[in-house]
This record gives C-alpha cells, structure tokens and sequence, in this order.
C-alpha cells in the first residue's frame, strides 16, 4: 500500500518493479526491522533515475525506520489487542507459558519485542519455520 501511493503519479514505477519490492520486504524487511527508527532499508528500483522526492538513489528506494514504524504500527496496535485479550481470557483457568509466533508477520523482530514488552514476564517465541 506504502508503495503504491507513492507511486501512484510515477508512470515509470511498474508492476515489476512493485513485485521486486514487496518481495524484499516481505522476505527481509519485514522480518529485520527491529523498531530502530534511525536505521533504512532499502528496495530495489534497477534503473530508474535518481529521485530525491521518491527516494530513489543509484537504482534503489530507501524507506526510513520512522516511516517503516508507521507502516507498521496500526497491525503492532490490533495484535498487541488481541494477544493481551488471549492471555485475559486463558488466565481465569491456567497461567500462560509462552506467546508463540507463527506466520509471515511472526518472524517479524519489531513485532516480538513490541510483544515482549506488552506481555511482561511471560516468553514470546518466534516459531522455526512457522
């Protein structure tokens, strides 16, 4: 969606290029970001022009660690609701052990410190090939 707004009115950014960059975020972005606002990541643009107000620089676009927070933060909000209201909900029977990660979003390091944060003394684990 962040992608695609941008470059909305940018005839040159084309289905190929949004694929190659989804890709990287999905398989690395996403899954790196910690939450270090001060730290880019970069997708890959091969061949465009250099553009500063899109960010584009030698063949790459650069999306910053703020901006990657924002993107981020309104589904950190909504499973961050829903993991406290799991726990709630279990804890009238017996204490929970471990919130546990699966899925795309689930390798996601900001997403497991935000949980660890969130839940406390209880351990949050990314599952292996989950």
């Amino acid at each position: 969606m962040f992608l695609r707004e941008k470059f909305a009115n940018y005839s040159k950014w084309d289905d190929g290029y949004h694929q190659d960059a989804m890709d990287k975020f999905e398989n690395k972005i996403k899954r790196e970001f910690n939450g270090d606002q001060t730290k880019s990541f970069f997708v890959p643009a091969r061949g465009l022009p250099n553009n500063t107000n899109l960010n584009i620089k030698t063949g790459q676009v650069e999306i910053s660690g703020r901006r990657l927070s924002k993107i981020f933060e309104p589904v950190i909000i909504e499973v961050l609701s829903l993991v406290v209201a799991q726990i709630q909900a279990t804890s009238d029977h017996r204490k929970v052990n471990a919130v546990l990660l699966a899925g795309g979003f689930g390798r996601s390091k900001y997403l497991m410190n935000r949980i660890k944060k969130e839940v406390g003394d209880i351990r949050v684990v990314q599952i292996e090939d989950g």
